[in-house]
């Protein structure tokens, strides 16, 4: 029987962002696929390496995982055909290259298939590396599944995605590395796991890679799969379910009142990290999530201007001055209901400049006084596969593009050139603005990446 080998790559980070890390998701699903026809391995490098941290060749960056002579002797070990490798994370493109390339430094026979949102769209730019042998785009399950027909018995397998079992292959997952440390939200309750059973996003906002990547269509797993998932989930330790469901609010009102519920009736803490869509939220909601058991959500509030909004194809259902009294309203609900929530800015985006930066500033300001208990400003980024990519990539300096300089590609890092200020200070004029408002207390955190930290 062939081997199969799903990585993850080493994760980067700033010096003044914390480490953080979910259960690979996506990889267990596409293990769970191929393992009934071929043998599976995964190394989650970063996970098994999460205390092996070194600094980098740039200035204040840092590498984690394990170290290079530890996985190219796992790599040996293991001895595999193929090496599937994830790339999610535009930011991390670097480390799926470099272990791509320490991949074939082994053995230049073994296939070398990479996927993940930073893939969109970019197959062409990225198999012109000769490590990467195939990219897949989009969903993996069957996508993987028949590449692999094909490269071993020529020929396609012929299930239907919908026809094939959608269970993760939790037994790979080394469940007792977890810590709660590693969460990306705030104030976690236990160790997490970060859950979703949707797919699919109605909106269409042109700087999200998830409608192209999953389709426009909201799809749902059964609510019965889901609780024998999570079920599982718990013998392994873990101790809170983070959801992570763009749309929750798209989903029927049952089967949202049922899917919230699991964690509890298991008797496991839960926070809703996908977010409230707020300008379509309902007190009721709010009331659904406390009934529930959900102690916490996201406010994705994203831009202080409305009309910036609109032009990302967001938010059309509110005016400007809208905006703000359903920000009140929908925080008073939650307050209410004893639920905390945090809130992100997206900062950065085409032709703004100091003006926009003041006013996201007074916003941020106007959000801790509603009760977040914080707010993070994340600078815009066109990453492939984004309509925002196509229109805005060209105007990218040389030395902020992800082919060279990915570590740019986080949510600290402005790439798109701003009206009057230069990067730097911009950067810094943030960076104080984080922590006058937030306190000292809290981690600048790239983390809140929720629509690329999917499925595929």
């Amino acid at each position: 029987m062939e081997k199969v080998l799903l990585m993850r790559p080493s994760q980067i980070r700033w010096e003044n962002e914390r480490k953080r890390l979910a259960p690979p998701l996506g990889l267990l699903y596409i293990a769970g696929i191929l393992k009934e026809r071929y043998e599976v391995f995964l190394l989650d490098v970063p996970l098994e390496g999460y205390d092996v941290e070194a600094a980098t060749s740039k200035q204040g960056l840092y590498r984690f995982g394990l170290d290079e002579e530890e996985i190219k002797r796992r790599i040996v070990e293991i001895s595999p055909d193929v090496v599937g490798i994830e790339c999610n994370f535009t930011y991390c493109w670097g480390e799926t290259l470099r272990l791509a390339q320490i991949v074939k430094e082994i053995n230049r026979e073994i296939v070398t298939v990479i996927g993940g949102h930073h893939t969109m769209g970019m197959s062409k730019e990225l198999t012109q590396s000769s490590a990467i042998n195939y990219v897949v785009e989009g969903e993996g399950e069957a996508k993987i599944l028949r590449l692999l027909d094909w490269i071993f018995h020529h020929s396609f397998a012929s299930e239907d995605l919908f026809r094939l079992p959608v269970e993760p292959a939790l037994d790979l997952l080394e469940a007792e590395l977890y810590k709660p440390e590693m969460s990306s939200h705030i104030n976690p309750q236990g160790k997490h796991f970060v859950y979703l059973s949707s797919r699919g996003c109605p909106i269409n906002c042109k700087f999200c890679t998830t409608s192209n990547y999953f389709g426009s269509k909201l799809r749902l797993l059964p609510i019965g799969l889901v609780e024998r998932q999570i079920e599982k989930i718990k013998k392994l330790g873990f101790e809170e379910i983070v959801f992570e469901d763009d749309n929750s609010l798209f989903m029927p009102r049952d089967y949202r009142k049922e899917y919230f519920s699991i964690p509890k009736n298991l008797g496991l803490t839960a926070f809703d990290d996908g977010g409230l869509y707020f300008s379509k939220t309902k007190e009721r909601d709010v009331e659904l999530l406390a009934e529930c058991g959900v102690y916490g959500t996201f406010l994705p509030v994203e831009s202080p201007s409305i009309k910036t909004m609109h032009r990302q194809n967001k938010y059309w259902e509110l005016t400007e001055g809208e905006q703000v009294s359903k920000l009140k309203e929908v925080a008073n609900w939650l307050t209410k209901a004893k639920i905390v929530f945090y809130c992100a800015i997206m900062i950065g985006f085409p032709g703004e400049g100091k003006k926009e930066l003041r006013k996201a500033n007074d916003y941020a300001r106007f959000l801790k006084e509603l009760g977040a208990v914080a707010v993070f400003f994340h600078w815009t980024h066109p990453y492939p596969g984004t309509e925002l990519f196509r229109d805005t990539y060209s105007l990218i300096p040389s030395n902020r593009r992800f082919e060279k300089y990915p570590e740019f590609w986080n949510f600290n890092k402005p790439v798109l050139p701003l009206r009057d200020i230069s990067f730097e200070e911009a950067e810094a004029y943030i960076e104080n603005s984080f922590v006058e408002i937030n306190g000292p207390g809290v981690s600048r955190n790239p983390g809140f990446d929720i629509k690329r930290r999917v499925i595929y």
